[in-house]
């Protein structure tokens, strides 16, 4: 993209005249200058460039040379896919142009994921699934300008319920369970089985279980529902309802036995 010009002075008597030969497309000569324009695809060194300068009186003058001609970098491989897997390993292989020959480095990375030369490789963890960053990659190699590519990166990971009910309720004593799903995208929340003294409201259920309802509960199955990413994530449990424990005092020298829980 820049203008090379080269004028070169030939002496002798009579007055020499000059020839270039082994000019690449992109160069002429006019009188004693060489002069063209590379372009993108004339990156690199070109073959050897001899001039000649002949008068008839031997021996000619020759000049031999090359020239290296310089681009910027560019990245020209398509964008890295946007989404990571949690467990599964995540790789992209960057293609680039340029001379010399771009390096490429690596920003706003996450901790599992790393470059090596021209490989972007590594394996997200559970505890990475949901996060989201901005990656850049740029290429340099000292020819202005730069260039690079930048994108978010998300990772997504299968249903899971990270919560843990309590099995046990009291009569006339509110119960809740706030239901804690994981997964990105995250998982829709379905649960079956429910008492009748149960509701669920959002992710929570709640509920006040009266005397009719003591002993077992059927069944109550949670379930964080499949996101694309993998199958539904269960939960089963039972609640076991008790009767109100006494309270206040009593004298045990009056006690018979006969009467507890009258």
């Amino acid at each position: 993209g820049q203008v090379y010009t080269y004028a070169f002075t030939a002496i002798g008597s009579p007055a020499p005249v000059t020839t270039a030969t082994g000019l690449p497309a992109w160069l002429s000569q006019v009188g004693n200058t060489v002069i063209g324009t590379p372009g993108p695809g004339d990156q690199g060194t070109t073959g050897t460039i001899t001039l000649t300068a002949s008068n008839g009186i031997n021996p000619d003058a020759v000049q031999q040379y090359t020239i290296d001609v310089q681009g910027p970098p560019a990245i020209t491989s398509l964008a890295p896919v946007t989404t990571a897997t949690v467990g599964v390993p995540y790789a992209h292989t960057f293609t680039t142009t340029g001379n010399p020959a771009p390096t490429l480095s690596l920003t706003g990375a996450p901790a599992w994921l790393s470059l090596s030369g021209s490989a972007l490789s590594g394996t997200p963890g559970p505890g990475d699934v949901g996060s989201v960053t901005t990656v850049t990659v740029t290429a340099d190699n000292g020819v202005a300008p730069i260039d690079s590519q930048t994108w978010a990166l998300v990772v997504a990971g299968p249903p899971g319920i990270s919560s843990v009910p309590s099995l046990s309720a009291t009569v006339g004593t509110p119960y809740a369970y706030t239901i804690v799903v994981t997964g990105y995208p995250t998982p829709a929340l379905q649960v079956t089985g429910l008492p009748a003294w149960l509701t669920l409201a959002g992710n929570t259920l709640s509920g006040t279980p009266q005397v009719g309802d003591l002993g077992t509960t059927g069944t109550i199955t949670v379930r964080a529902l499949d996101n694309g990413i993998g199958p539904d994530a269960t939960q089963p449990f039972q609640i076991t309802v008790s009767p109100t424990h006494p309270t206040g005092t009593w004298d045990s020298s009056t006690w018979d036995g006969a009467s507890w829980g009258n």
